[in-house]
């Protein structure tokens, strides 16, 4: 099974693989709302259509069930496949004091792919039972929930864990905290400032994996963050326009102890 899907095409598909979505609402939420032109909407529309991923029946757009179901069976299988970590996973363990990899990425969306499929490998490796995750905002799972919940199911079923701790304070951060992190992810909220609002810090075992978001992003979701008090439709709306835009962002992997260790000694105060 080979098909790819543009990032305007896979969200559209995931507004309707639930529950049929009519062409007027999406036209409504994606054009008027000016996250793309009509004519993008309508090829969107029409390339998911011809793929025969989605089906139109009385100007409702619903997912085709036959192709859903084999690729449920697809992912499946390749799944029950994957008993030994990625290449890049097995690099990453090999890695010496002093060695650096450096990733660039324009997209947030890609970046939350590659460190959740990362983290996964890295725990499927053993190098530790617990993913350490410092950050000010924990955003990526209101990016896609549904992503965050299938390799955090993966997660638990190989026994790994997730801490994350956030230092941004807001009451939007204990939100996401108390609804949108699943298990087995656990967080915690402390009212300290991050140092560096633009890094976030993922630690397994040794191994450090750091993300050097945009720093113009990174401001943005502070104030955005700081200026919402609770999860609001305009909330996530300004939020999916503020991550939608592509910059330049980084990821450096690298082994250290001596932060892994520091990291590890304030993780041990609230979990």
């Amino acid at each position: 099974m080979k098909m790819t899907f543009s990032s305007l095409e896979n969200s559209i598909l995931m507004e309707v693989i639930h529950t049929p979505r009519s062409v007027a609402e999406l036209y409504q939420k994606y054009v008027e709302r000016s996250r793309c032109s009509r004519a993008g909407f309508y090829k969107a529309v029409a390339s998911l259509k011809k793929k025969e991923v989605v089906v139109e029946e009385g100007r409702l757009l619903s997912v085709n069930k036959i192709w859903l179901a084999d690729s449920y069976d697809f992912f499946r299988k390749l799944v029950r496949q994957k008993t030994t970590p990625s290449y890049l996973a097995q690099e990453v363990s090999r890695l010496n004091k002093g060695d650096r990899l450096s990733y660039t990425f324009h997209s947030i969306a890609e970046i939350d792919i590659f460190v959740l499929n990362l983290l996964y490998d890295l725990l499927l490796l053993k190098i530790d039972t617990k993913a350490l995750i410092l950050e000010a905002h924990e955003f990526f799972v209101l990016l896609n929930d549904s992503r965050t919940r299938r390799i955090m199911g993966e997660l638990a079923n190989i026994g790994g864990r997730v801490h994350v701790l956030i230092e941004g304070g807001t009451a939007l951060d204990k939100e996401v905290v108390r609804r949108f992190l699943p298990k087995p992810a656990e967080g915690h909220v402390v009212d300290t400032k991050s140092a560096s609002s633009s890094n976030i810090l993922h630690v397994i075992g040794d191994v450090c994996i750091e993300l050097k978001l945009n720093k113009q992003l990174a401001v943005s979701l502070n104030h955005l963050f700081a200026a919402n008090e609770k999860m609001t439709d305009g909330f996530r709306t300004d939020l999916e326009n503020l991550l939608s835009k592509k910059r330049k962002h980084e990821v450096v992997i690298y082994r250290d102890s001596s932060k892994a260790s520091r990291l590890r000694g304030r993780f041990k105060k609230y979990f």
